[in-house]
């Protein structure tokens, strides 16, 4: 027995509903995706010398706001690179290390504080340097993430000028949370087959018991591996250069 003919307006109503979940698999694909940057990743250190980061060596630094070796780094770093500049140069990615709590938060109020006043993004990271007992996992145990959100809006504004709520607004933004999610993927991206093994290899060595080698490898301190960040200082980069080029 033969099948009764589809009404042409039942074959449009299919058609159309087989296109729109074509469309939104396509959409889910792409959304799971990572996005293209609109720029390249980090805030260049330093006024008109930075616009001309890509004529200089460039150093590149990972640092999270909450870890204390990027806080020791810090100093001797920025020294370093002041000393050589305009021949340096410096740009510093965020990066949210899993086992500070609130670290994200941190890295997206960076990026909140540049899109608000780009002049204030180093001075706001030096706030957080000084204020890290203030967001450590031990002082945040019993926040809320709205609460802590809240609390480094009221400090942000010491470096930032805008108010408690604008600069909180922040933390609401799409933008800024997916700005600190490129940051982090940026650090892993760079990172070598070799050199992820190698360092974890090495963490197995310096990791506590029970540690995973994806959870070890945190324990080692934030930039090159190889050449611990918090140890460098301007006799170590002098000896380096030879008639102020950088040798190998």
């Amino acid at each position: 027995m033969a099948r009764p003919a589809r009404s042409p307006l039942l074959r449009r109503l299919l058609l159309a509903a087989a296109l729109a979940a074509s469309c939104s698999y396509y959409l889910l694909v792409l959304q799971a995706q990572a996005s293209v940057p609109p720029r390249y990743d980090g805030f260049a250190y330093g006024g008109g010398a930075a616009a001309a980061w890509k004529d200089t060596v460039l150093v590149e630094a990972f640092l999270d706001p909450l870890c204390p070796d990027s806080r020791d780094a810090w100093e001797p770093l920025k020294l370093a690179v002041e000393r050589y500049a305009p021949r340096v140069s410096l740009i510093v990615h965020p990066f949210p290390l899993p086992y500070h709590t609130y670290a994200f938060h941190a890295c997206r109020a960076l990026y909140i504080a540049n899109k608000l006043n780009t002049s204030s993004t180093y001075p706001l990271l030096e706030l957080f340097f000084k204020n890290q007992g203030k967001f450590a996992n031990s002082a945040t145990s019993s926040l809320s993430s709205t609460t802590v959100a809240v609390e480094m809006s009221k400090m942000a504004v010491q470096a930032v000028g805008n108010s408690v709520s604008e600069f909180h607004s922040g933390f609401s933004d799409r933008r800024t949370d997916l700005a600190a999610r490129v940051s982090f993927k940026t650090l892993i991206s760079m990172v070598p087959k070799r050199t992820r093994q190698s360092t974890k290899s090495q963490s197995k060595k310096q990791a506590s018991p029970g540690k995973t080698d994806d959870e070890a490898i945190f324990d080692i301190p934030v930039g090159i591996r190889e050449f611990p960040v918090s140890t460098i200082d301007v006799e170590k980069i002098n000896g380096l250069m030879i008639d102020g080029v950088l040798q190998d």
